[in-house]
């Protein structure tokens, strides 16, 4: 039996500058009687102990549950889902990055779905929309303003594209966050996760992002764990090919960025044509020159991916 609706797990790394406006965004949710708790997993900010100061000083002022680890060793935010999974108590895990903000009613439009679908075993979470700043809605808007689906059918079948937002159960993100390694992102698991189970998907609005951000891990362009980018884009491309055939845009896109990353790993034409499926190949061929181009363009003007040969494996 769960304590909790909702466990809302915040990954932090140097979060000062913005997990004061995230905790005030909870703040709204408790006037809506919804049962939940917050979870601050830190991963290893390494800042003079001044995100944990913050961390520490929220949960003294927080009128909600709250619960908080720190990590001592950065797993570039990675572990952290998996970690505050362990430890929550809620039916359903929200993933609230420390600058990300939920909307005033947020929580509620989750538990109003959740409470009409909630025979639908199949069916693991809620996904809603997400505006920026300027409250401008972040992607194209859905046809419909309510429809039980995927994530892979949503984006490639309908070409839906944007922010979107989810809550998902407790069991689920145990299961599909436990293979983590360093670099992978959320997205890893959303793809897997769509190959099995069902979202409600809304039209509505739950979460506030901030698009500007620059030291969000979207703005920030960082390529830490290559390795990492390279699996998840093969992964992609392998075993979601049956949506992405209809979405040609993506496909050629994920192929050119597959192609790209590989060069820069020291991976051949060869070998990066070989790892993919035979109906791919053809695309592969045509697709190659433009990710040799572009790979000699950041060897030629981007002093990250100079000095990315430097430490890859």
């Amino acid at each position: 039996m769960s304590k909790f609706l909702f466990s809302i797990i915040t990954p932090c790394y140097r979060g000062t500058n913005t997990l004061k406006r995230t905790f005030d965004s909870l703040q709204l949710q408790c006037n809506n009687d919804i049962s939940f708790e917050w979870i601050l997993i830190d991963d290893y900010s390494n800042d003079n102990n001044q995100t944990i100061s913050l961390i520490k000083e929220l949960c003294e002022i927080a009128t909600f549950p709250t619960k908080t680890v720190f990590l001592e060793k950065n797993y570039y935010g990675s572990q952290s889902t998996f970690t505050g999974a362990n430890i929550a108590e809620g039916l359903y895990i929200i993933i609230l990055d420390q600058d990300d903000m939920l909307v005033k009613n947020g929580l509620q439009v989750f538990k109003n779905l959740i409470d009409k679908y909630e025979y639908d075993e199949n069916i693991v979470g809620v996904c809603g929309r997400c505006i920026d700043m300027n409250d401008q809605l972040i992607g194209t808007s859905m046809k419909f303003e309510e429809k039980i689906s995927n994530e892979l059918e949503i984006r490639h079948i309908y070409k839906i594209h944007g922010e979107m937002f989810q809550c998902t159960k407790r069991e689920v993100i145990l299961e599909y966050f436990s293979d983590f390694l360093p670099g992978y992102t959320n997205g890893y698991a959303w793809m897997r996760i769509a190959r099995k189970f069902q979202y409600v998907y809304t039209n509505k609005i739950v979460r506030r992002y901030d698009t500007i951000n620059p030291l969000s891990y979207t703005n920030s362009k960082e390529i830490k764990y290559i390795n990492a980018l390279i699996d998840m884009l093969r992964y992609s491309l392998v075993n979601n090919y049956d949506y992405l055939k209809y979405d040609k845009y993506q496909l050629f896109r994920k192929i050119m960025q597959y192609g790209r990353f590989s060069f820069h790993n020291g991976v051949s034409v060869k070998k990066v044509i070989s790892t993919l499926l035979v109906e791919q190949r053809y695309l592969v061929i045509a697709i190659m020159p433009f990710s040799l181009l572009r790979y000699w363009i950041d060897l030629m003007l981007n002093p990250k991916f100079r000095a990315l040969k430097k430490v890859i494996r």
